[in-house]
């Protein structure tokens, strides 16, 4: 799985840096708040996402975290024996140029990372790729996991 993130991360890199001048721009460090969507669960349904993230703070400008909290009440989700899905991603960003940036991430509190007893093969993961409209402080995110599906994540890019 790794490997399959890396090359994926080397690709895209490649290929959104034919030009090396943009590669190497100083990029401004921004908060972003956002409102997101779990397409489709493979349990069959949807559920909001909420991010939060600081995009652009280290490492010359080009690293930075989010976190994202994904909630949907009134159904009966099967996994947990709960009637209500709950979910959380703690990731990296990493900038590969002005407009467009790669995420990857993990679950860290509800079954995940830290509370790690239980969760059987479901360690929630997310690759995604994010995409800044230049003239507008708006990005646009489109993500997957292979145990949640699809996913989409507007944000609002305030700069630091």
């Amino acid at each position: 799985m790794v490997k399959y993130i890396s090359g994926f991360i080397l690709a895209f890199t490649l290929l959104m840096n034919a030009n090396a001048q943009s590669f190497f721009e100083i990029r401004q460090p921004s908060f972003e708040a956002g409102l997101g969507v779990v397409f489709k669960h493979q349990e069959d349904f949807s559920a909001l996402r909420f991010t939060a993230g600081a995009k652009d703070v280290l490492l010359k400008n080009r690293l930075g975290f989010y976190y994202v909290v994904e909630y949907r009440g009134g159904i009966n989700f099967q996994e947990d024996q709960t009637d209500f899905y709950f979910r959380d991603v703690l990731g990296v960003i990493v900038s590969v140029n002005k407009s467009f940036a790669l995420r990857a991430g993990v679950g860290m509190f509800r079954k995940g990372l830290i509370t790690a007893n239980g969760t059987e093969g479901r360690l929630r993961k997310q690759i995604s790729i994010t995409y800044q409209i230049p003239q507008y402080p708006v990005s646009v995110d489109i993500g997957y996991s292979q145990w949640v599906g699809p996913t989409a994540t507007f944000r609002y890019v305030m700069p630091l």
